[in-house]
């Protein structure tokens, strides 16, 4: 998806969703303490449900770099370019309000991989997750 494709995914976003923003410094009960926290979210304006959120955090210690925490959209509301809405407006957002921000670090799904390249984002890594139950491989413990 190029740049262009996904500027023109946000201007055709559904006229029923709104984009709001919140941001907070986040208190001593977050387990994150100190921690800085913007939100932007996609609210469906017939009903008011919150249907979008893109998280970025950052930290005391790495005050330069931006945590992305998450980026989702309900199931009923996907396909409608609502997850790189919430993307775009917060990366404006953090150009404009925090030009001390020198990185925005993220993980990624295989649908958000795109998205992600078409804002400028590059891989910078890829991995391998594997799991298994506490039990460990077929119930005998690890």
């Amino acid at each position: 998806m190029s740049t262009e494709l996904a500027i023109e995914a946000l201007r055709r976003r559904p006229r029923r969703a709104g984009l709001l923003t919140h941001h907070q410094i986040a208190h001593d009960r977050n387990p994150w303490p100190r921690a800085e926290q913007r939100v932007v979210v996609a609210v469906d304006d017939s009903t008011r449900q919150v249907v979008g959120v893109h998280v970025v955090r950052s930290y005391p210690h790495r005050r330069e770099i931006g945590y992305i925490h998450d980026t989702s959209v309900l199931a009923a509301h996907r396909g409608h370019g609502l997850g790189l809405g919430v993307k775009v407006r917060q990366t404006w957002l953090i150009a404009a309000e925090r030009p001390d921000l020198e990185l925005i670090c993220t993980t990624t799904s295989t649908h958000m991989t795109g998205i992600n390249h078409a804002l400028g984002y590059e891989t910078a890594r890829t991995m391998n997750w594997v799991e298994t139950t506490a039990a460990g491989p077929a119930g005998k413990p690890a």
